[in-house]
């Protein structure tokens, strides 16, 4: 069972040296700078932010579906891209390969697959 922060989407953080845990909430102002709108069940992603640092910022603070898409992005552009395909098995596994976002994003990958000529 997932804890209360992960469930809720807060980033734990323990000083160094403090016997004390922090939890910090991010903020949708912290977030917007990254995604400028949804479309359907995909996200229009500002040029300048898709990289694989932005997809990885997003899966650190939970936001799942807004990092997987960078990195779909990021496949679509190159799908031999390895730190992408990465990613997403890492979320693959912290979600379950049963997860409804990994379901879709697996129709996804198989798509991009076709369009990049790799089957």
């Amino acid at each position: 069972m997932k804890s209360s922060a992960a469930r809720s989407g807060s980033v734990s953080r323990n000083l160094e040296g403090s016997s004390h845990t922090f939890y910090i909430e991010p903020t949708d102002d912290d977030m917007s700078h990254l995604i400028t709108h949804e479309v359907d069940h995909t996200h229009q992603v500002e040029e300048h932010e898709l990289n694989i640092g932005s997809a990885r910022q997003l899966l650190q603070v939970f936001e799942y579906e807004k990092g997987i898409r960078i990195c779909l992005e990021l496949l679509k552009q190159d799908y031999d891209n390895s730190e992408a395909h990465e990613l997403i098995l890492e979320t693959f596994h912290t979600l379950g390969f049963r997860n409804e976002l990994v379901l879709r994003v697996k129709d996804d990958l198989r798509l991009i697959m076709i369009d990049s000529g790799k089957v």
